[in-house]
C-alpha cells in the first residue's frame, strides 16, 4: 500500500513561480489563491523564487487613524499595498498600533491559508 502522505519541507518557506508579468521585490506580501506569503528574495518575472508563509512582518497600515489592538485582525489591500481594515484577511496584529503609528507588527496566518475565527 502506498503512503497517504510523504514528508516534503517544513513548509515556512516555498518556491513559488512569478507570472505576474513584473518583478516580485524582497519583502513584498504575495497573494496566491486563498494564501499569502512574503517574498524572501528578489523574484524576477518568469522566475522560480521564494516566499516565507510564517513569521511576523512590520507592515504599514492604509491610514494612520486606523488602529490594532494585540489579536485583532489584519487585512491586506493589494491595490495599495497596505494593511487595512477589511478586504483579504492576512494574520493578526502581535502589538498594540495606535492612531500615531504608521505600522502595525503582523503574523501571518500559518501556512498563509484563511482562518475563519469568529
Amino acid at each position: 500500500m502506498a503512503n497517504e502522505a510523504v514528508y516534503v519541507q517544513a513548509g515556512q518557506i516555498i518556491n513559488y513561480s512569478n507570472a505576474s508579468g513584473s518583478k516580485i521585490a524582497a519583502g513584498s506580501l504575495v497573494a496566491f489563491g486563498e494564501g499569502v506569503g512574503v517574498a524572501a528574495c528578489d523574484i524576477p518575472n518568469g522566475a522560480l523564487g521564494s516566499i516565507a508563509l510564517s513569521g511576523v512582518y512590520e507592515m504599514t497600515k492604509n491610514a494612520k487613524a486606523n488602529t490594532y489592538s494585540v489579536g485583532a485582525k489584519v487585512y491586506w489591500s493589494s491595490g495599495n499595498k497596505v494593511v487595512t481594515t477589511g478586504g483579504k484577511h492576512i494574520g493578526w496584529a502581535v502589538e498594540a498600533s495606535t492612531s500615531s503609528d504608521e505600522t502595525v507588527k503582523v503574523l501571518l496566518i500559518p501556512g498563509g491559508v484563511t482562518i475563519d475565527t469568529t
